[in-house]
Formats: structure tokens, C-alpha cells, sequence
């Protein structure tokens, strides 16, 4: 069970619950102020969740099939924080694969030298750097990257 934000044929997103492969449309229901998004529902969770929990468990709630409908992401971001180079593997080999060896390092060293900036890194305060909020995708989104990343 889940929340969602989803739409039809262009119309305005609209809060839901989820069940696997159909949908409990929630704009409708008073009970909950028409909430259109998922970030109505949460930013008044505790007055919600009650409503929720017994529309989840409400076979005549009037369900419908999830086909047809288009899932958005599940919030609209107002700001992301990231946390980068938390894979240290993944860093290291990255740093190995851009090295073009002018430098004079090996490419032993450069493995040594991106561990060791690595294992400093975990010592210390995270990476935490702004994303933009259209970083965020839908569950269904393409996700395409650039052809050099």
C-alpha cells in the first residue's frame, strides 16, 4: 500500500492510494479536504492517517484498475539535499577510469590516492551538496543520461 500522485489524460494530479495493481482516487473524499497531491496528505498526516488506514482496508471503497492512469512522482519537491561519493568502490573506480596519466601516477596510485580521499571523507561530515528538484522522477519515468556520463 502506498501513496501516490497520479492523473488521466492531462487532467491535474490527484492524491491516491495504491494496492498493487489498482487505485483508490482520494480528491474526492471530504474526510480528507480533496487533497490533490500527496504532500496535502502528509503535511497532515496525523489527522489523516485514521481515514487512510480504514480506506486501505475498505474493499467497497470504490477501487479502480491502476491501467489507464498515470503515476507522477510521489511529492513535488520544494528543494533536494544529496549525499555524494557514498559508494566507495564505485568513486575509486571512477577516479581510475578518468585518469589520463599526466599527472605521472600510476594507476595503482590513483586507486591508493582515491581510497585513501575516500576513507578521509568517511571520517568526517558527509558530501551534502543542493540537487534540483526536477532530479526527482516518477516510478515509471525514462531516466536518461547524458551519452559521456
Amino acid at each position: 500500500m502506498g501513496l501516490a500522485q497520479l492523473s488521466v489524460g492531462g487532467e491535474p494530479t490527484s492524491a491516491a492510494l495504491v494496492r498493487e495493481d489498482r487505485i483508490l482516487d482520494l480528491s474526492g473524499w471530504p474526510e480528507l479536504d480533496h487533497p490533490h497531491s500527496s504532500a496535502d496528505l502528509l503535511a497532515r498526516w496525523d489527522d489523516v492517517q485514521a481515514t487512510l488506514d480504514a480506506l486501505a482496508d475498505d474493499e467497497a471503497a470504490g477501487w479502480k484498475p491502476l491501467a489507464g492512469f498515470q503515476v507522477h512522482r510521489p511529492v513535488d519537491p520544494r528543494q533536494v539535499f544529496q549525499c555524494g561519493a557514498t559508494y566507495r568502490t564505485h568513486v575509486i573506480d571512477l577516479a581510475v577510469a578518468h585518469h589520463d596519466g599526466r599527472d605521472g601516477r600510476t594507476v595503482e596510485q590513483v586507486r591508493a590516492d582515491a581510497a585513501a580521499q575516500m576513507d578521509d571523507r568517511r571520517r568526517h561530515a558527509p558530501y551534502v551538496f543542493v540537487g534540483l528538484p526536477s532530479a526527482i522522477s516518477g516510478p515509471f519515468d525514462d531516466v536518461i543520461l547524458p551519452a559521456d556520463g
